[in-house]
């Protein structure tokens, strides 16, 4: 069975409907795990955004397991609350592990309104311990 990375993040990448909550309530909670180890590090940017507003994103966090592409392994987003548009334009980045969208060895990867799916490529391996970029 394949690792899996796994957040909720409270808004994630670009239209975000905000609300009068702060937008990373669900991400500073540090309430994730990865694989079968616990996220550490969470950290969201940009700390609120304006609603119907068209916002880059960056989640960062540290991994608990090793992850790779050779492993099918693959780094799944989920955002709270519905965004307003579908993500464009993802970067997974984390030491030498450096890819550009979601489709990786298992696939196309997905990219939906409630988040995202990235399937890591052969090339990428991400340690345990490592800071992920996303």
């Amino acid at each position: 069975m394949a690792a899996a990375a796994a957040l909720s993040a409270g808004a994630l990448c670009a239209g975000l409907l905000a609300t009068a909550v702060p937008a990373y309530a669900d991400v500073t909670s540090n309430y994730y795990t990865i694989g079968e180890g616990t996220l550490t590090g969470v950290v969201a940017t940009p700390a609120s955004v304006s609603q119907n507003a068209s916002t880059n994103f960056e989640v960062e966090f540290t991994a608990g397991t090793d992850l790779s592409g050779a492993d099918d392994n693959f780094v799944l987003v989920q955002s709270s609350e519905a965004l307003g548009s579908v993500p464009t334009d993802i970067y997974i980045v984390s030491g030498s592990c450096i890819q550009s969208g979601t489709a990786g060895t298992e696939g196309a990867g997905t990219t939906i309104i409630e988040g995202l799916t990235i399937e890591l490529d052969n090339g990428c391996t991400i340690d345990a311990g490592s800071p992920v970029q996303v």
